[in-house]
């Protein structure tokens, strides 16, 4: 006998945490276009890790209380100063988004651990030149 759609069972996720793995005050996310910049976000940058059953599943990096994106290896992330950041993130057909990162002077305390977290998780890399704020 089939079973009706309400009597399928599906498997139920247990154990899913979201932890937070690094917050910085003060930060602000530009959506860059084309040499033109547009103000996305403000606010805490934090990534945090979700996990099911103890097993990473993605991290995801968030600023302020509505942006937000996920964190992978095949994402170039540059640094482009001491306080600027440069995310690229794939779209349809070839094309990208690229996110400027402005960290403020009051979050850069933390700035070696953001680093070190997106050499191990990231394809990152420093640029060699210093560029201005967005």
């Amino acid at each position: 006998m089939a079973k009706t759609p309400s009597q399928i069972e599906t498997p139920e996720i247990k154990n899913i945490k979201h932890e937070v793995l690094l917050n910085i005050p003060g930060c602000k996310v530009h959506l860059m276009d084309e040499g033109e910049t547009l103000e996305l976000s403000n606010g805490f940058f934090t990534i945090f890790s979700r996990s099911e059953e103890d097993v990473c599943v993605a991290n995801i990096i968030k600023v302020g209380d509505e942006l937000q994106w996920p964190l992978t290896k095949d994402d170039p992330v540059v640094k482009l100063d001491s306080l600027h950041y440069l995310f690229t993130l794939p779209i349809e057909n070839g094309h990208h988004l690229s996110y400027g990162v402005t960290v403020s002077e009051k979050g850069s305390g933390n700035l070696g651990l953001l680093d070190a977290f997106l050499k191990e998780n990231d394809l990152f890399t420093c640029s060699s030149t210093t560029t201005n704020s967005f």
